[in-house]
């Protein structure tokens, strides 16, 4: 067996190693001289059919939900009444008022 560096070079390269059994091995290769194949061939043709199968019967992926957009700056302090400043936007946090400590969380 392929150490795990090497397994690694392997997939980079598009390569990897495959160890089955000697049952296996003389079937696949019967089934491989039977469609006129290699072994590595008809492997190859297995996975890929195996592969495509599982992507036709994959559930749907659900969607990202989009972002919610930030509230825009209010007009008017709701402590203070304050409509000079009014509330400011925070960074991440929220709304801040200028003029008094009240401070509005987007979440």
């Amino acid at each position: 067996m392929a150490t795990k560096k090497r397994k690694k070079k392997l997939r980079q390269n598009g390569r990897f190693e495959l160890r089955i059994n000697d049952d296996r091995k003389t079937r696949f290769e019967t089934m491989a001289m039977e469609k006129g194949l290699t072994l590595a061939g008809y492997i190859l043709l297995a996975l890929d059919e195996q592969y495509r199968r599982d992507v036709q019967t994959m559930p749907p992926q659900p969607l990202i939900a989009p972002r919610r957009p930030k509230p825009e700056a209010e007009d008017v302090c709701p402590k203070c009444g304050d409509t000079k400043g009014g509330l400011l936007l925070s960074g991440r946090d929220g709304l801040k008022c200028d003029q008094c400590d009240y401070k509005a969380s987007f979440k």
